[in-house]
Order: C-alpha cells, then structure tokens, then sequence
C-alpha cells in the first residue's frame, strides 16, 4: 500500500508533444518565407540587370510605345496589344515600368471589363501576366486597378481558353504579398477554383495552371 507522504495528489500533466495547429502554422509561415526569398532573388537579379545598358531589342521596343498606343486609340486592338505583349515576354529585363508609365495597365483593364473577345482577352491577359512577374511595386499598380476582382470574375465565368490566362495572372499576383491572397478570397477565387478544379469540361491543362495558383497562394 502506498502513502501519499504529504504530498498532494495534484495530478502531473502530459508533456505537449505536438500540436497539429502550430505544425500547419509553422509550416505555412516557412513555406511564406520561402516564396519571399526566392521573389527577392528574383527581384534583385532584375535590379542588377537593369544597371546594364537596356539591349537594342528592348529600345526598339520602346521607341514604338506612342504608335502601340495610337494603335489602340484607333481600333486596331490587336496589333497594338501584340506589341506589348512581345515587350513583356522579352528574356532579359523587360520593361515592365516603361509599360505600364505610357498606361497600358489602364488600357487592358478597361478593355477586360468589356468583356472582348477571345483573341483580344488572352493578350490583355497575358500582358497582365508579365506585368504580374516584375516587382512588388508592379503588382502593386494591378492591384491598384482592381485587377483582382476583374480577374476573379473572368475565371468564374468565361470561356476555357481566357480563364486558363486569368488564373495565370491571378497566380502571380496572389504569390506576391498575402494580402492581395486575402483580397482574391473575398471575390471568390476559392469557389472559382473549386469549380474548375471539379467540372468535366475542364481541361488538363487549365487543371494543372489552377493547381500551380493554389500552390502559390
């Protein structure tokens, strides 16, 4: 028989081993932080590119930015759009900020509202892609412009080859900063993915684009 020797017979709690709620935390903050440093990576090896001298291709570029933008003005959406486009999809140092100064960002996210047509919308898209890829200041003016709630509405109700763009421009936007995730939330990113992710009609291609956002996010 055992005596309690004075002692009171308080019970000794359990060592916490683990707690599955700080494990996601911590988890979801390390993988943050990952997304953050391999963004700043990025971004400073921009930032040294751009102490270079801008390359002949670029400038050519850039010098026929005034008549692009006519081009707009005067209907010809297309060839005007195409060569922003091919600005933005430049390999090395694409002038994202001269792009958006002559107020491109303006020009494609009223057009998008319009609801245009397919050809017109995958380049506003992916105008709207590239200029998501440069610097937090450059996701920064999207976001300024309410690109994300235009976008969340494009993926919830357009056709498979425009939505497949927008999720692309939603990715890197949300990639950016939590709170532009936080804002994609709130219009309804989730439930537009849920249906993408879910629907027969949606294509491989479209599926794994979504998968990569929600990686992302």
């Amino acid at each position: 028989m055992y005596e309690n020797q004075g002692r009171s017979a308080q019970r000794t709690p359990f060592k916490k081993t683990f707690d599955s709620g700080d494990i996601a935390k911590k988890n979801k903050t390390r993988r943050t932080g990952l997304r953050k440093q391999n963004r700043n990576n990025i971004i400073n090896k921009r930032r040294k590119a751009e102490s270079f001298q801008i390359n002949e291709t670029t400038m050519s570029f850039i010098e026929q930015f005034p008549a692009a933008i006519e081009n707009i003005r005067n209907g010809d959406l297309l060839n005007g759009l195409q060569h922003f486009r091919k600005a933005l999809s430049v390999k090395d140092n694409p002038p994202i900020q001269k792009c958006i100064d002559v107020g491109i960002v303006d020009i494609v996210v009223s057009l998008l509202g319009k609801a245009p047509d397919t050809s017109i919308a995958v380049e506003c898209l992916w105008i709207l892609i590239n200029v998501a890829a440069g610097d937090h200041e450059h996701v920064e003016v999207l976001v300024n412009h309410n690109a994300i709630p235009l976008l969340a509405k494009i993926i919830a109700h357009s056709t498979d080859d425009i939505k497949k763009e927008a999720v692309w421009a939603m990715g890197n936007i949300v990639e950016d900063d939590a709170k532009h995730r936080d804002i994609a939330i709130t219009c309804g990113l989730l439930k537009a993915i849920d249906d993408i992710m879910t629907s027969n009609a949606s294509s491989p291609e479209r599926r794994m684009i979504t998968l990569n956002t929600i990686s992302r996010m």
